[in-house]
C-alpha cells in the first residue's frame, strides 16, 4: 500500500510475521492470539506489554492462597519444664488442581520464647490435588511455634511456566479489567 507521501507501509503480510515459538504457545493457550486478525493487529495483540507480567503477578497470589499452611499447630508433646523438647506438627493443604511437589517449597516455622526466637526451616514434601502433608518438628522448652508459612524455591515465572493451568480467557479478561 502506498501512501501520500509515496512510501509503502505493510498492513497485511498474510502470514509472514513470526512470532517466536515459546511467545506464540503462550498466546495460544492464554487467548492472546486470536485467528483471523491480520499480522498487524495480531502484533498488537502479542505486544501489548504487562500482560504477562499481571498474569504471573495474579498466579502467584492465588497459588499462595491455595497452597498454605494451617494456622494452627497440633501439639504432640508439649515441654514440662524449660529443658525439655516440644514436638509439635503443621499441615500444609493443596487446594489446587495440580500436584505440588516437594522439592519446589520449603514450610517455615517461626518459634518464639524463652529459649529465643527464629525460623525453623523444613524441606517440602509432595502435596495432591486437593490434599495435604503433615510436617512434625521439635523445638526448646519455654518456646512455642508460632507461626508458619509456605516459601515457594522457584521464581515467580518457573512457578507459573510449570503450575499454571490456562482457561484460554485470560487476554480477553486481561483487556477488560485494563
Amino acid at each position: 500500500m502506498k501512501n501520500q507521501n509515496g512510501e509503502f507501509s505493510v498492513t497485511e503480510s498474510h502470514g509472514l510475521v513470526a512470532f517466536d515459538e515459546d511467545c506464540l504457545k503462550f498466546a495460544q493457550v492464554t487467548g492472546q492470539y486470536k485467528d483471523g486478525l491480520t499480522d498487524a493487529e495480531q502484533s498488537k495483540r502479542m505486544s501489548e506489554k504487562g500482560f504477562k507480567d499481571q498474569l504471573i503477578k495474579d498466579f502467584k497470589k492465588s497459588l499462595s492462597e491455595k497452597v498454605y499452611p494451617r494456622k494452627n499447630f497440633d501439639e504432640i508433646r508439649f515441654p514440662m519444664f524449660s529443658a525439655d523438647e516440644g514436638e509439635s506438627a503443621a499441615v500444609v493443604y493443596n487446594k489446587t488442581g495440580k500436584t505440588i511437589e516437594g522439592r519446589d517449597y520449603e514450610l517455615y516455622i517461626y518459634i518464639d520464647g524463652q529459649h529465643g526466637s527464629g525460623f525453623d526451616n523444613l524441606k517440602g514434601k509432595d502435596l495432591m490435588p486437593g490434599g495435604s502433608a503433615t510436617f512434625n518438628f521439635t523445638y526448646a522448652g519455654n518456646s512455642v511455634p508460632v507461626s508458619s508459612r509456605v516459601v515457594f524455591k522457584l521464581s515467580d515465572e518457573q512457578l507459573f511456566e510449570k503450575y499454571y493451568e490456562a482457561t484460554g480467557l485470560e487476554f480477553d479478561d486481561y483487556m477488560r479489567n485494563k
